[in-house]
């Protein structure tokens, strides 16, 4: 029961809000408080629970200034009815302390315009409370901005995994086009480029735009190219992270994959002209995970929506579940006691998978090579000899791929 009294308790003021209870001496259960306590200003509250609240005769926590109290009066000389007040312990002497009350209104307990203080016992002080928590518009804003701030986050990080992966597949197209080949300077120069537009800093991205521009003057297109797939991967990342997907590592292969294999490279191919929405790619990575959980129904469901959905293009989902086959299987032996998850292992992997196995047979004008499991882990022996300077294993694993 809730309600005010004008009498006074003992000697002390009476602060202007209480919770006033009939409990029994013998109780030995701890006081549990759902009900709000909050100022005027603020989402920060705390529950307490007035059908709950019962005296203890437990030891209280240490009482500390600025944290929040339960002060307990006793009403007359009875000592079977009392009522408690909510108040924050302000300053501490001896045995007093100087709290500051709340108000009940409504719901919640909130600090009077008039502030209410009193000085009590320390003994009256029959629990201290836990720190308010947070709920409402505040907090959903902090949370916002925090969401935000990871997303931001997320970016720097994932420039150098694109770029490297970029690397190979460009390396790899030049030897079989006889193009350009790209230096690190090049690839530092895309990097400021890609997180200038980040930043939405138009002067860098232009005087870099230009330089690059000059450089390879007619390649510039495959740098704009390339601009667009950061673009894509960034817009990919961004949902990944979401509720939805809660940053499923499968959910960021798989958008990594269907970001080179489908959206990018695909409709480099004008015979095919293929163009994949966000909600067709959110599609593609559950039916990869039902397939990872070995969820037949949930596979067999979003598979018949994309039948549906996509038509005649439908090859185009069974070639993105391929790409995410086979990249699963690369990661697992990235991770195996072989490279036991060495860093250059899976960039590599990686690149091969998207470059080698999955992008390159897909011209069939030119049928060029196969690259089996055992191949790819020659490869990458191979390029951790070269960042190891270890030319004895280099030359070993060179000879066996002659084989």
């Amino acid at each position: 029961m809730v309600g005010r009294r004008q009498t006074k308790v003992g000697n002390k003021r009476k602060p202007s809000a209480f919770i006033r209870l009939s409990v029994s001496e013998t109780s030995s259960s701890e006081p549990e408080l759902p009900d709000d306590i909050c100022d005027d200003e603020s989402d920060m509250s705390l529950d307490l629970g007035e059908d709950d609240v019962v005296a203890s005769d437990r030891p209280v926590s240490p009482i500390q200034i600025g944290k929040f109290v339960l002060v307990k009066f006793e009403l007359g000389k009875s000592k079977s009815s009392c009522v408690y007040y909510v108040g924050l312990v302000e300053s501490i002497d001896n045995d007093v302390a100087d709290v500051k009350f709340l108000r009940k209104i409504g719901p919640k307990f909130v600090f009077p315009e008039i502030e209410d203080k009193a000085t009590v016992d320390k003994k009256d002080i029959v629990l201290v409370l836990p720190d308010p928590s947070s709920s409402g518009g505040t907090a959903r804003s902090i949370a916002g901005h925090v969401k935000e701030a990871e997303v931001k986050h997320i970016y720097p990080r994932w420039v150098s995994w694109f770029f490297l992966i970029l690397l190979f597949i460009l390396t790899l197209l030049n030897t079989i086009l006889n193009g350009w080949i790209i230096s690190t300077d090049d690839m530092k120069s895309y990097v400021k480029c890609a997180i200038a537009i980040q930043n939405n800093d138009a002067d860098e991205e232009r005087k870099i735009k230009d330089i690059l521009k000059v450089k390879f003057n007619k390649g510039f297109r495959i740098f704009v190219y390339a601009l667009n797939l950061f673009v894509k991967v960034c817009q990919i990342l961004m949902f990944v992270y979401d509720d939805e997907f809660n940053g499923n590592p499968l959910a960021v292969y798989l958008s990594l994959g269907l970001a080179f294999g489908i959206e990018i490279l695909i409709p480099e191919n004008k015979k095919r002209k293929l163009h994949v929405t966000t909600d067709d790619m959110k599609l593609y990575i559950k039916c990869a995970i039902a397939v990872q959980n070995d969820d037949a129904d949930e596979e067999g469901k979003i598979k018949d929506i994309l039948k549906v959905k996509v038509n005649k293009s439908f090859r185009n989902f069974v070639y993105a579940l391929n790409l995410f086959v086979k990249v699963y299987q690369i990661l697992m032996f990235v991770y195996d006691d072989e490279f036991n998850g060495n860093p250059l292992a899976v960039y590599l992997s990686l690149g091969l998978a998207f470059g080698i196995e999955i992008l390159i047979p897909e011209n069939k004008k030119r049928k060029l090579l196969h690259v089996t499991t055992d191949d790819m882990k020659l490869y990458i022996k191979c390029a951790i000899a070269v960042q190891n300077d270890d030319a004895d294993e280099f030359e070993q694993m060179n000879d066996e791929r002659k084989y």
